[in-house]
């Protein structure tokens, strides 16, 4: 049920649809007792489901909260018409998510790395109070300045009651969940995997072509699917060698925690924190100074040309005979320099 701005449930008055899905829309809303400003879930609670397992999302937001996972306020049930709808109240994050981060403005390697770590705390905490998650991914990895937050837990699943929606965001799924159905850390962090993978994509879209995962599933998994998709040739080695153990096929040879993986991603270390700017061109400011890598049209073919501060570092320019490989060597380069 898509509501209307300016609806009233109860205290609260809707003002505008932040976003929303198949179980639920996000506004920013307004508590007419206190003046504040929250993001306001409302789920329409289906007659087939019951009102307790709808629920169940609040519950498990406050069970396991974090400095890392969105912070909760209250949860109420109201009705509007014939409509049963469950109001969730959590922190307003004006900032908004990290998969609208990448699309809209593009973050930087460093941005990509903080943003996994901490989504990986928020992960390990719900992991302690027994809380599978079971929709990581980059849309539910929320910006609260410089601190990243783990949202939306609408289909996150208990371990001690066996209780959650029997859901799951596909995209991001281990193959042993959408076999068994029975989801638990490892299959989390699985989803994290991928998350690191997409967002270290750094700008543009982080979707994962359907198509690609259906050629995958055919030829028999016998690559992780971010190896079967293709890594970026910017992605560092280090870097992808700990996205294929987190997304490895096969559950026994996974990080077997978030914290596990949390442990590996900390060991990598930012040098040049590059952020793509354009097609051909990066940037990373390192100690005050922009340093930029760039390919260029010259009369002789294209330019791989490093500067500081504008100015030209020779030793470090490079010429190619095609754009192609000019953009190959660049890509490289920043494999070669991200990390320490």
């Amino acid at each position: 049920m898509r509501l209307p701005v300016g609806t009233q449930l109860n205290k609260y008055v809707l003002l505008e649809r932040l976003g929303g899905g198949s179980f639920g829309d996000v506004y920013r809303a307004q508590d007419r007792a206190t003046n504040s400003i929250c993001a306001l879930k409302c789920i329409e609670v289906d007659p087939t489901t019951s009102i307790d397992l709808v629920l169940q999302e609040a519950r498990n937001l406050k069970a396991c909260q974090s400095q890392h996972i969105v912070d909760i306020a209250s949860a109420d049930v109201v009705a509007i018409g014939s409509a049963t709808v469950v109001s969730i109240d959590m922190e307003y994050l004006p900032d908004g998510s990290l998969e609208r981060q990448i699309e809209t403005f593009g973050i930087s390697y460093g941005d990509a790395l903080t943003a996994n770590r901490h989504m990986l705390l928020g992960l390990s905490s719900a992991h302690k109070h027994g809380i599978i998650h079971k929709d990581v991914k980059p849309a539910n990895v929320m910006i609260d300045g410089s601190i990243y937050k783990l949202s939306d837990f609408g289909i996150s699943y208990v371990k001690q009651t066996a209780v959650g929606m029997p859901l799951t965001y596909e995209p991001n799924a281990a193959p042993e969940l959408l076999t068994s159905g029975v989801p638990d850390e490892r299959t989390d962090v699985y989803a994290a995997g991928m998350t690191l993978f997409r967002s270290a994509f750094l700008y543009g879209s982080t979707s994962i072509d359907a198509q690609k995962i259906v050629d995958w599933e055919a030829s028999g998994r016998r690559l992780c699917l971010p190896e079967f998709i293709g890594f970026p040739r910017h992605f560092p080695r280090r870097l992808k060698a700990v996205i294929k153990t987190a997304t490895d096929p096969n559950p026994l040879k996974r990080y077997q925690t978030a914290s596990e993986m949390l442990t590996a991603l900390e060991k990598l270390k930012i040098a040049k924190c590059w952020r793509k700017t354009d097609l051909a061109e990066w940037s990373a400011d390192v100690t005050g100074k922009t340093h930029r890598l760039e390919v260029k049209k010259i009369s002789k073919g294209w330019e791989l040309c490093y500067s500081v501060q504008g100015r030209r570092r020779n030793a470090d320019c490079s010429t190619y005979g095609t754009e192609l490989a000019a953009l190959k060597a660049l890509d490289e380069a920043i494999a070669k320099s991200v990390l320490t």
